[in-house]
């Protein structure tokens, strides 16, 4: 598929970017996780490791956590990256299906017990993450990230078979699979709460407009993603990306399909504006303005990333080679 004409687009963003005062620091902390578990053995992927801006995008995302909280949590998201790129995305491209299943099972049993964790680069990594776990978040928090990953993890499932298939959702069924698959709303809104030793109680997160307001947010990093990443993606047949989703059911071609999906992320960015304006209005609870906040540099810092990773790099496409080494 040619995504020669594919540019990256101005994103609509009215929220400040932030940077947490001890960027630098995470820097290193990412790049030293990384060779601790094996994803770093050589300059070459050193150098790639400190293009991708691990810590930067935690540093971003996470901008008034504590310095421990934010480490972990940055942790996590390297994993997540990582382990995708790998087992889920890159086995799912080469028609590789038995593998992604094997990885899905050997996640689920570490993260139900991570006594006798499969013996992995992987999940060496993910048994760590599980074990602290409790020495950072309270159980209600520990059930809540745990059932994140989990939704997670079975929407790589039907996005296993997609991209083994070569099969293009529409854009309906996308999105709903990306609700999934972008980890927002279970997932990385609560490391939000735990890097930033906020964490909001059950009663309150679990209402309508605390998640009609975190699903929302999690569109807009969705549609981020896909829009940044598009001109990498794009070059497999049948890419998992909602540009790819909106030229094939509207039949139109791929910057056509562009300007749609920025036209989408602009709709969702205005509606969590106003979602979130509301919820700083009506609640005068300090852990929801908290929650509400990390909503917002989770948009904002994602996108500050997105602009200067070299894991979106244009014009070049993810290799099959990535980082990781086990």
């Amino acid at each position: 598929m040619n995504t020669a004409r594919l540019t990256r687009p101005d994103l609509w963003c009215p929220i400040e970017p932030a940077l947490h005062p001890q960027h630098e620091e995470l820097a290193e902390h990412a790049l030293a996780w990384l060779r601790r578990f094996g994803y770093v053995t050589t300059r070459e992927q050193e150098e790639k490791a400190r293009a991708a801006r691990f810590g930067e995008l935690a540093a971003r995302v996470h901008p008034h956590g504590t310095l421990p909280g934010v480490k972990y949590a940055c942790e996590w998201l390297m994993w997540l990256f990582l382990q995708d790129d790998d087992k889920v995305e890159g086995a799912s491209s080469r028609g590789d299906t038995l593998t992604v299943a094997e990885h899905i099972l050997h996640c689920l049993q570490v993260l139900h017990d991570p006594s006798d964790p499969p013996a992995t680069g992987h999940m060496q990594a993910l048994t760590d993450l599980r074990r602290r776990l409790d020495d950072f978040a309270d159980p209600e928090h520990v059930q809540r990230l745990l059932f994140g990953l989990i939704e997670y993890l079975a929407a790589a499932g039907p996005e296993a078979i997609h991209w083994a298939a070569r099969t293009v959702p529409t854009v309906h069924a996308y999105q709903q699979l990306r609700e999934s698959t972008v980890f927002m709303r279970a997932g990385c809104f609560v490391l939000n709460e735990i890097a930033n030793n906020c964490p909001l109680p059950a009663a309150v997160w679990s209402t309508p407009e605390i998640q009609t307001a975190s699903r929302t947010a999690a569109r807009v990093v969705g549609y981020t993603n896909d829009i940044l990443s598009g001109p990498r993606e794009l070059v497999w047949p049948g890419a998992l990306n909602l540009i790819n989703s909106i030229a094939q059911e509207r039949q139109c071609t791929l910057p056509k399909a562009l300007e749609a999906a920025v036209d989408l992320h602009t709709h969702e960015m205005r509606t969590f504006i106003r979602q979130a304006d509301q919820l700083a209005t009506r609640h005068d609870d300090a852990r929801v303005h908290a929650y509400i906040d990390g909503l917002r540099t989770w948009i904002r810092g994602n996108l500050d990333w997105s602009m200067q990773t070299d894991r979106y790099a244009v014009p070049d496409p993810p290799t099959s080679e990535p980082i990781v080494t086990e």
